[in-house]
């Protein structure tokens, strides 16, 4: 879309899947007969600045062989015997279309291995909350991340051999097959912990929740930003959904990591990564500058000192900082 479009608002439909088989213009996907699943859960929906996935709002569904496959208004699929159905799919004058196609019920193999997939993915939807809340959402977040790493370490099995949105792999190569449908629900977690995210960031000027840097003071070491609220249990939620990447390895219901650009403007605009930390309860957050360093084959982000003498600029007039500036002592 251009950037006219999503500030009008407009409506856009896409494909959210590991698999990327397609028929013409429709995507594909095998499934086992007695096999169910919401479709709905693979379409992402975007509309202005924010997107969910097409199973948690009002969208039409419609099978054109309803002997093979049908779909509710829900958009729960249901596998009836072999053949080959499409289903379309409508939102806001938005249409995508899916083939299904529904095999003879064990014909996919790989038993063991689909039982093993489909324990994790029991485990993942369990109890899995309508909404997410400050009191559900870092469990859930903390459940979608060990979830992710089972599935994407690739020493196991079940990893190896399907993927974390249930699809069938043939060396390393996802398939149109849906060995485990529930896993299609790993994107509807994802969804609800955006919209969460989105409602309570502290870093986003979408959010109601934003935080204003008051000041900044800047040592060789870092730099210290004094902010304008106390950060909430909320905010530390927000921010560690937003920055999943940086937070996987040590989610906290205390503190978040996220990065922002900053640019040395003495140095004639020299960019570095800003980490930031943000802590629950803390009227300040600390800042230190980072560059991304390739070492024995791997890369990871290296502190930086800052210059004495030198004026930093913390990200962008349009960004949650407001490109304030600091000149360290």
């Amino acid at each position: 879309m251009t950037s006219q479009e999503v500030q009008a608002g407009v409506t856009y439909m896409g494909w959210n899947m590991t698999s990327y088989n397609y028929s013409g213009s429709s995507r594909v996907i095998a499934v086992e007969a007695g096999q169910q699943f919401n479709i709905g859960d693979f379409v992402m929906v975007y509309g202005g600045s924010s997107s969910t996935i097409a199973s948690m709002v009002k969208t039409s569904y419609k099978s054109n062989k309803t002997s093979v496959a049908t779909v509710d208004s829900k958009g729960v699929v249901k596998a009836k015997k072999t053949g080959k159905a499409t289903i379309t799919i409508k939102y806001k004058g938005q249409k995508l279309s899916c083939i299904v196609n529904v095999e003879k019920a064990g014909s996919f193999g790989e038993k063991d291995i689909i039982a093993s997939a489909q324990n994790e993915v029991n485990a993942l939807v369990k109890n899995l909350p309508s909404k997410v809340t400050g009191k559900n959402g870092f469990s859930l977040l903390k459940k979608k991340a060990d979830y992710y790493k089972k599935m994407t370490d690739y020493t196991d099995d079940y990893a190896a051999k399907i993927s974390y949105d249930g699809f069938l792999k043939e060396n390393y190569s996802t398939t149109s097959k849906l060995a485990v449908p529930d896993a299609s629900k790993y994107y509807r977690i994802q969804a609800l912990l955006t919209t969460f995210a989105e409602k309570n960031s502290p870093t986003s000027t979408r959010s109601a929740k934003v935080l204003k840097v008051k000041s900044l003071s800047g040592k060789t070491s870092g730099i210290t930003m004094k902010l304008n609220k106390a950060v909430t249990s909320d905010q530390i939620l927000a921010s560690n959904i937003e920055s999943s990447y940086y937070n996987q390895d040590t989610l906290s219901q205390n503190t978040s990591k996220s990065y922002i650009t900053v640019y040395d403007k003495t140095a004639g605009n020299k960019w570095y990564s800003g980490m930031v930390t943000l802590k629950k309860g803390s009227r300040s957050a600390t800042l230190v500058l980072t560059k991304y360093k390739f070492s024995g084959g791997a890369g990871k982000y290296v502190k930086v000192k800052l210059k004495k003498g030198h004026t930093y600029q913390i990200g962008s007039s349009v960004y949650w900082t407001k490109g304030k500036t600091v000149k360290v002592k």
